[in-house]
């Protein structure tokens, strides 16, 4: 990554210390891409899971939850589960499909 991707993730992460409610991408040509989600800034762009629920009156269902091969054993189903309960907490509508990439 780049000194200009660097800095961004340190002043975006000191400003986004809990996290964002949501996934943004934002790619900077020639720079790199930052990531930011519920569990943080990142620098790179690298989707490390999916988690997928359909909601049900009050209730919450868990369809689906998917790590990338690469990323399994580190944690990161637990980050995505956790994530998901948050979600499930604050949506709304019949279903919310949602990429989350932990670090």
């Amino acid at each position: 990554m780049s000194q200009m991707i660097d800095a961004a993730v340190k002043a975006l992460g000191a400003k986004l210390s809990g996290g964002f409610d949501g996934v943004a991408k934002f790619v900077i040509p020639g720079e790199g891409a930052i990531m930011l989600d519920a569990t943080g800034v990142r620098a790179g762009d690298e989707l490390v899971g999916v988690v997928a629920m359909e909601r049900i009156a009050e209730h919450a269902l868990l369809r689906s939850l998917a790590v990338a091969p690469s990323r399994r054993g580190a944690g990161a189903a637990r980050r995505l589960r956790i994530a998901w309960l948050a979600a499930s907490r604050g949506a709304s509508g019949n279903s919310n499909r949602s990429s989350v990439s932990p670090a």
